[in-house]
């Protein structure tokens, strides 16, 4: 960094300090570089459309199974004592082709099934409900057609989002349903799908179904707190859709419940859902749009719980800067005559808090600390001295610069039975970010003497 004399002269009363402050900024501020630029999610983070589905039949159409309802059958992975969760695979050999569960829903139940295709990005299988009457195919109340877009997983597995639907009967009397699987684009004859199916009773699943995917997802706002909702079985999936603003650079998630698992997602132009990656610190990078959060069961040992989702958000450009001193002599401010100020003597160790112009912080930004002697002449190579950090993950920076020692230019007499003559120069520091700053006068204390009759002595 270039050097920058930002004193006019040699102060020469102990009052004058509390005037670098305006000199600091405006020289200092200067000679730091601004943060680089944030490199942020790109591709087109729009709402995702539900597509038009085909028509299916069953006459056309090859029959899976029966799924059992909630008063019979083998019982698994219950969030209720009358839940039921089942799993069926099959292929499809050809383009267009489709195969059919039937189940019954009695008022109040809800059906919550999740598809998971071949890992082929060439062939997209889609997921599609319809009421059964006489026989009779009726209406279709649900569905789900996700394009295939492989994502690679922190775990290391690439895979694409599951097709899911959720559906609540609603109806007051039971209802006969059928749920096709449908090859919408590409097959194959060698690689299964797998579909699991679950079948719950009212009172066990939340308010916000049916969210099981980003076509009915809940809109949330910025800051808001997810709070009341479960995973009612295992292969259901919650979905939140967030319109992000353009003042927020990236967010940080909290999933309560230690067995799930949040994701985010946003959509491309062909349907598909495309994993974002958090970097390192936890922090997910974000640009303006619309994002998608996924919490769903991780664990093979499933146990329904409500959760709770909170957000920390993190601003992309700050607007000021929290400065808590510390340093060798501590981290109160003294009165040596010209007002209270800090003081140091050989290092300050102030930690900073970069916030943006809503209090977010600012994560990943580039901040730098300047402190000068208002004493030591610029060629001494006494008068500067500078470091530069990152702030982390809360938007901090935590620094530790050594001083050079003062000269002792100006002093201050204090003290009744004992007298003590405190010896410094004046100083100032500044913290600078982007366009911003905080600038603070302070004492470069030297050493101190004392007088207790006739005995004097110095006191470093």
């Amino acid at each position: 960094m270039r050097k920058q004399k930002f004193l006019t002269g040699m102060l020469i009363s102990a009052m004058a300090i509390s005037a670098m402050t305006a000199n600091f900024i405006s020289v200092s501020a200067a000679s730091i570089s601004s943060a680089g630029s944030k490199q942020v999610v790109s591709g087109n983070s729009r709402v995702v459309e539900k597509k038009e589905m085909p028509d299916v039949s069953i006459a056309g159409s090859n029959e899976l199974g029966k799924m059992q309802g909630v008063a019979v059958g083998n019982k698994m992975q219950r969030s209720s004592a009358n839940s039921v969760t089942e799993t069926f695979t099959g292929m499809l050999e050809a383009e267009g082709d489709t195969t059919y569960l039937m189940l019954t829903l009695a008022p109040g139940e809800i059906i919550q099934a999740t598809l998971a295709g071949p890992n082929d990005a060439s062939i997209n299988y889609d997921i599609l409900l319809y009421t059964v009457n006489d026989g009779n195919l009726g209406t279709c109340v649900a569905g789900c057609g996700l394009d295939t877009y492989l994502n690679e997983y922190p775990d290391g597995e690439t895979k694409s989002v599951e097709d899911a639907l959720s559906y609540i009967h609603t109806g007051e009397s039971n209802q006969s349903y059928a749920l096709f699987v449908l090859a919408s684009s590409g097959c194959s004859d060698t690689e299964p799908f797998s579909l699991t199916v679950s079948i719950d009773e009212e009172g066990y699943y939340d308010a916000a179904e049916p969210n099981d995917n980003p076509f009915d997802a809940v809109a949330i706002t910025t800051g808001q707190k997810v709070t009341g909702n479960n995973l009612n079985v295992s292969n259901d999936q919650d979905w939140y859709v967030w319109q992000v603003p353009s003042t927020i650079y990236g967010v940080s998630m909290n999933l309560s419940e230690s067995s799930y698992a949040a994701e985010i997602y946003y959509a491309i132009d062909d349907g598909s859902m495309v994993l974002v990656q958090p970097e390192s610190s936890g922090i997910y990078k974000l640009g303006s749009g619309y994002y998608y959060i996924r919490v769903h069961n991780d664990s093979d040992n499933f146990v329904s719980s409500d959760y709770t989702l909170s957000f920390q958000l993190y601003g992309n450009t700050a607007s000021k800067i929290n400065v808590a001193f510390n340093g060798d002599q501590g981290s109160s401010k003294v009165n040596y005559g010209a007002g209270s100020y800090y003081r140091a003597k050989s290092k300050i160790s102030p930690v900073v808090t970069v916030l943006d112009s809503s209090g977010y912080p600012v994560a990943g930004q580039s901040v730098t600390l300047v402190w000068q002697s208002g004493c030591w002449s610029e060629g001494s190579g006494n008068f500067e001295r500078t470091q530069t950090l990152t702030t982390d993950i809360n938007g901090k920076a935590a620094f530790n610069l050594s001083l050079p020692p003062a000269m002792g230019s100006y002093s201050y007499v204090g003290g009744s039975a004992i007298t003590f003559e405190h010896y410094y120069d004046t100083a100032a520091f500044g913290v600078f970010c982007g366009n911003v700053s905080n600038t603070q006068p302070m004492y470069h204390f030297a050493y101190s003497s004392y007088d207790s009759l006739s005995d004097s002595r110095g006191v470093n």
